[in-house]
């Protein structure tokens, strides 16, 4: 999807915090479709998160994936208010609408998500909302298949196809989840006891002046 933002909506995700920008790579509606399906069919917690391929580099573990997972990490919606509504408790929410296109920041106990949606039919990425950036910082929000802040370093390896050697994670802090070919990147950070802190989603989409 291609999403260009006025400046005073950027201005208003900066502020809330520092987001990654960008326009993710254009991708026909068939494969939207498939991908869809696929996510749905593979909602199940006992099925791995597929990885293509793994780089390690110091500290971080990169995993390359194909796997929607990572476009649709909390699930596939519809709507904004909708995934809004799923998050239950008192939250903040900042909503702004920017041409053909709506953006809502939602300020969590602590937790930043930006959701943006299209509202022109015509657009590829018309039925379903999107996620701009994330910052989670406690575990008032989990992600699909369980995985949330404070879970160890064991656990969250173990939701994935990919096993990790001792000899490969014993001084792993970072692991870098990147959905190939769809400009979308997750960090997950890990403390001295390899328990999972903190998650930081971005994605390249592109502001507009």
């Amino acid at each position: 999807m291609k999403s260009l933002l006025n400046l005073s909506v950027l201005s208003l995700i900066i502020i809330l915090a520092s987001c990654g920008t960008g326009s993710s790579s254009g991708e026909n509606e068939n494969e939207i479709d498939d991908t869809i399906k696929m996510y749905q069919t593979n909602s199940d917690t006992s099925i791995k998160i597929e990885i293509e391929q793994i780089r390690i580099n110091k500290d971080t573990l990169i995993m390359y994936t194909l796997d929607t997972f990572v476009t649709y990490p909390f699930g596939i919606y519809k709507s904004i208010s909708e995934i809004n509504t799923s998050l239950k408790g008192e939250k903040k929410i900042i909503s702004r609408e920017s041409g053909l296109t709506t953006i809502d920041s939602v300020v969590y106990d602590n937790n930043l998500i930006v959701f943006i949606k299209a509202n022109d039919p015509s657009d590829l990425y018309y039925n379903y909302v999107e996620i701009v950036y994330a910052k989670l910082q406690n575990n008032q929000i989990s992600l699909k298949k369980n995985i949330r802040i404070g879970m160890s370093q064991q656990e969250f390896l173990g939701e994935f196809n990919y096993v990790v050697s001792e000899t490969e994670s014993p001084n792993i802090r970072i692991i870098l989840l990147e959905r190939m070919l769809a400009g979308m990147w997750q960090y997950y950070y890990f403390d001295q006891n390899k328990r999972l802190d903190s998650i930081i989603m971005k994605t390249d989409y592109v502001f507009s002046d």
